[in-house]
């Protein structure tokens, strides 16, 4: 039965790849946005047959990783067959990278406490000197990298995108992920929570970039005269891992505001609202499509009944030493987790 689908599988990629090249035949078969081409050509064949409720975003992203598997683990196999052997065990038998189990990626990857996290950043910029503006750099492009490929098919080009900062560390993330994103071409709109004075000296860095660069800021009490039509995806950066008891004011006001909306909610760290030690839900809390944690999974991320709110679950490279968490403040054994890309998909 295995190697039934595989083998229709196969030859479904393989009619992709000839229809493909019929229809860019003037340009050689060279297309940049191959990934969209043929996303929409298997979005009514594919996910039938892997029993999967796929849209075009996951093929698109689907695509992409494979792309980058085959290139590094297998370049020397025919492509269609190893395209088909990764979606048949990832989707029919949920053995493969990325429906596993966290502790099967690259040995037993531990959870981390609030005050285990809050030690990992102090280590980072004490002992290592790893600043915080490097740290926010690495989460806020590897955010930026997961909603192009996750929830902008591939290409951010003219998708409407709206960002929910907090004025701490978490928030200064998502401003990175902004800047990137309208980098890429993305319609983006910065929602924070209180005015830039408010901020914290990084995150407030990065704010005054994106001032530089014209990209349109709002404070969340002026939420009510901006049109937000037709939005593609929400990016939460309101509230890390500092929440102490349920979201209040402006931050209670943008999370309550994103739930309502259509578009999907791709949360930085933990769903703002969510406490990452005890997986407390507080009221109100983000409902998330997929989150995107940092460093090391928190524990409060896979609480019993949480996952209504984390929804898919990745984990984030932010360039933290390994050893740093074999130091006596931790005692932790922790591997090259990131060895083969900057962001692993957990749950």
């Amino acid at each position: 039965m295995k190697t039934d689908i595989v083998e229709t599988i196969d030859k479904l990629l393989e009619k992709t790849q000839r229809a493909h090249h019929h229809a860019y035949l003037d340009t050689d078969g060279f297309d940049l946005d191959w990934p969209i081409w043929y996303a929409d050509y298997l979005l009514d064949k594919l996910p039938p047959l892997l029993e999967a409720d796929l849209t075009k975003s996951d093929l698109i992203y689907l695509l992409l990783l494979l792309e980058k598997k085959y290139a590094r683990e297998a370049p020397n196999c025919h492509w269609s067959r190893f395209y088909a052997n990764y979606l048949v065990e990832k989707y029919l038998y949920e053995t493969m990278p990325g429906n596993m189990d966290v502790s099967t990626i690259g040995g037993d990857v531990p959870y981390l406490t609030t005050d285990q996290m809050i030690e990992v950043d102090r280590a980072m910029i004490e002992t290592y000197e790893i600043k915080l503006i490097q740290m926010m750099e690495n989460a806020g492009r590897n955010l930026a990298h997961l909603a192009r490929g996750r929830f902008l098919d591939g290409d951010p080009r003219g998708k409407r995108v709206v960002v929910l900062a907090g004025t701490g560390g978490n928030g200064g993330g998502a401003l990175v992920c902004a800047r990137r994103l309208s980098n890429y071409g993305a319609d983006v709109q910065v929602i924070v929570t209180k005015p830039g004075k408010k901020f914290t000296p990084v995150p407030a860095h990065q704010l005054n970039i994106l001032r530089r660069m014209s990209v349109p800021i709002a404070v969340a009490e002026s939420l009510r005269e901006i049109s937000f039509a037709n939005l593609d995806l929400v990016v939460d950066g309101i509230i890390g891992y500092s929440l102490k008891g349920s979201p209040r004011g402006a931050a209670a006001e943008l999370i309550r505001w994103a739930n309502a909306q259509d578009a999907p909610i791709l949360a930085l760290d933990a769903p703002s609202g969510v406490d990452t030690t005890s997986g407390t839900v507080f009221d109100p809390a983000i409902k998330a499509k997929a989150t995107m944690t940092l460093a090391l999974p928190k524990e409060g991320l896979v609480a019993t009944g949480v996952e209504a709110k984390v929804g898919e679950l990745y984990l984030a490279d932010i360039s933290v030493p390994p050893q740093l968490y074999s130091e006596p403040a931790l005692a932790l054994n922790v591997g090259p987790i990131f060895a083969t890309g900057d962001i692993v998909r957990l749950v």
